[in-house]
């Protein structure tokens, strides 16, 4: 006898679509609208909570997901994820169904961009987001190919190290999301690690998506970018795992930065680490490591604020799209 529950796990577009429905589906505002494609006739003035099997009856009466109820289990675990991370809120329950209301506010970042689901939908959905962003920026150093990372913080800005532009001749043309475009500007920072590249074309996603924050302590974080994988033929977008292990650790060099657990390797330097709820708390920089201990090296990042603060004083019109919470 064939199974009823369809059992595949949902992937990142089809839980991407699922949670924009459901946030219109429990938000209040459209309480009535809902009650009403379901024929529900709640009291006067009052506004009904909707349970989870309300919301697959929605998606298999709009059709926006016929087998709504073949994928109970997958939807309903994502719902209570939602809950957790605090994007839904609990009304209760009604008989063995949860209800749920959708009251979040959004910050005004929050309402251009789609970080804030990040952290119901998971570590797949920032690859979804903002792998368009991140960019493998190529030169060399003599007559070896080298490579560093950087991300859009603009149409036309890409945010990466100091010491990515410094130590190699950066290819003047660029291979950027399958379309080459040529550099028109460069500068580095002479203290800070932090530089930027501007190019001739325009690329309008980083401009909603990309959005920065400063990193705390035992955040879980990962980091993006593009470093040198042997044997293979094209750039591979990487993304390693860890927390932030300190903030604000004074080099001997008089540099500020931030200490992760994350693996970076060579040809990560610019590239983004990126909190697990969406946010970019900074860039890849160095590892501090001795020639004389066999012990793993330390993994540190530039922050937002000393981002901020190069930025400013290398081009005070370039502007770091950061979360103020309003």
């Amino acid at each position: 006898m064939a199974r009823f529950s369809i059992l595949k796990p949902l992937n990142v577009d089809e839980k991407f679509k699922i949670c924009l429905d459901a946030i219109n589906f429990f938000s209040a505002l459209s309480n009535e609208e809902m009650c009403k494609k379901l024929a529900i006739k709640p009291e006067e003035n009052k506004t009904y909570p909707l349970s989870d099997f309300d919301f697959l009856r929605y998606l298999k009466k709009t059709k926006i997901l016929p087998d709504a109820q073949r994928y109970h289990h997958s939807i309903v675990t994502l719902l209570k994820k939602m809950e957790q991370v605090g994007i839904l809120e609990s009304a209760g329950k009604r008989r063995s169904t949860n209800c749920y209301y959708f009251t979040k506010e959004l910050t005004e970042k929050q309402r251009r961009s789609l970080i804030w689901l990040t952290p119901a939908i998971g570590a797949d959905f920032l690859k979804y987001l903002l792998s368009p962003c991140i960019v493998q920026i190529t030169g060399k150093i003599g007559e070896d190919i080298h490579a560093g990372s950087g991300i859009f913080i603009s149409r036309t800005i890409i945010l990466t190290c100091s010491h990515v532009l410094d130590d190699m001749k950066i290819d003047e043309v660029q291979l950027i999301n399958g379309q080459e475009t040529r550099i028109v500007n460069f500068k580095s920072h002479p203290k800070i690690d932090v530089g930027f590249i501007e190019i001739e074309h325009s690329f309008d996603y980083a401009e909603t998506q990309v959005v920065f924050a400063e990193p705390k302590i035992l955040d879980e974080i990962y980091v993006m970018g593009f470093p040198k994988i042997p044997f293979t033929r094209e750039a591979v977008l990487i993304i390693q795992k860890g927390e932030v292990n300190s903030t604000n650790t004074t080099a001997l060099d008089g540099s500020n930065v931030f200490f992760f657990s994350a693996v970076a390797r060579p040809g990560n330097s610019g590239g983004p680490i990126v909190s697990s709820d969406g946010y970019i708390v900074g860039i890849v920089s160095k590892d501090f490591s001795s020639a004389n201990e066999t012990a793993l090296p330390f993994y540190a990042g530039v922050s937002t604020s000393e981002i901020i603060k190069a930025l400013q004083e290398i081009d005070e019109n370039i502007i770091l799209p950061i979360e103020n919470y309003e």
